[in-house]
């Protein structure tokens, strides 16, 4: 691939990266950036993967993931999605998704199948027509051993959770799983559905140089290649917050499980309501008459 290509195709995707930025043609290195980055990450269906991201305490797993999130966003328009309120303005733009917000937008995807079966529309369904946002996102859940576990069978948030992990071929998202130890999430992440292992190490003097680095040995398991990052911590640790309030399950009424109340369910029925309008006047079947009525 060179410079005077107009575009950077990744295999197995629908992403296509333009050459030229906004700014004019992208330097060289950027370039450069992205093929990197899309053989890093490259799987069954290209770029979206499920890293399990691990390592001690101040060992840069964060760090690591809002480096990659930044990446995504900028190169390949995948806008970031975070658990808990750590990214810093100089970020740039993010979505903070609490637990009840993601089971919402689960639910509405099962609504919406629910409205286009109903049509007789179910086979015209495209992730496209759901409007949620965990798809084609970059997305870091944080310390996420709280709510991540495949034997946490009679949890339900856990339930959700997993189920989008295991769904990232078909939501096309880089899903990324920090832990201090992969086993603290489950033996079945570290080996069986993770599809990136990211170990991290911190150096307060790393080679000598009197500055603070993570440095990451990234596993693709899909290929088995090996790939290797250096994240200096006075750039990358500013856009986040270290030290973070991470969000638990335990501040919900109900333990292990979410309730939506009636604004929830109102806005549901409103979304709802709004693309059964749009599905049956783009069918000609309104004659002129607009329902307010819930499904």
């Amino acid at each position: 691939m060179t410079q005077d290509k107009p575009q950077i195709y990744l295999p197995n995707t629908n992403i296509v990266v333009p050459t030229n930025s906004v700014e004019g043609q992208r330097p060289k290195k950027e370039i450069q950036e992205i093929l990197e980055l899309s053989e890093m990450l490259h799987g069954p269906v290209g770029i979206p993967a499920v890293l399990l991201v691990w390592g001690k305490q101040g060992s840069g797993k964060t760090m690591f993931m809002v480096w990659l999130c930044f990446k995504l966003k900028k190169y390949f328009g995948m806008p970031t999605i975070v658990d808990s309120p750590i990214i810093k303005p100089s970020f740039g733009a993010y979505h903070y998704m609490s637990d009840k917000e993601f089971i919402k937008e689960r639910a509405k995807i099962n609504k919406t199948m629910e409205l286009y079966e109903k049509l007789g529309m179910l086979d015209q369904l495209e992730w496209d027509d759901l409007d949620i946002r965990m798809f084609r996102a970059g997305v870091l859940w944080d310390e996420a051993y709280d709510k991540m576990s495949v034997h946490q069978t009679s949890d339900r948030i856990a339930r959700e959770y997993n189920g989008e992990v295991l769904q990232y071929r078909h939501n096309e998202c880089v899903i990324g799983i920090i832990s201090p130890d992969p086993y603290q999430v489950n033996r079945q992440y570290a080996y069986k559905f993770a599809t990136h292992v990211v170990s991290c190490a911190y150096h307060e003097n790393y080679k000598g140089s009197g500055q603070k680095y993570c440095t990451y040995q990234i596993t693709n398991r899909h290929n088995m290649k090996v790939f290797f990052k250096e994240l200096k911590v006075d750039k990358w640790g500013k856009l986040f917050k270290s030290k973070g309030v991470i969000a638990s399950k335990v501040t919900y009424k109900k333990f292990k499980n979410i309730e939506l109340d009636e604004e929830d369910e109102r806005e549901l029925d409103q979304y709802l309501n709004q693309k059964r309008y749009t599905l049956l006047k783009e069918r000609g079947e309104l004659n002129g008459t607009i329902t307010s009525e819930p499904i």
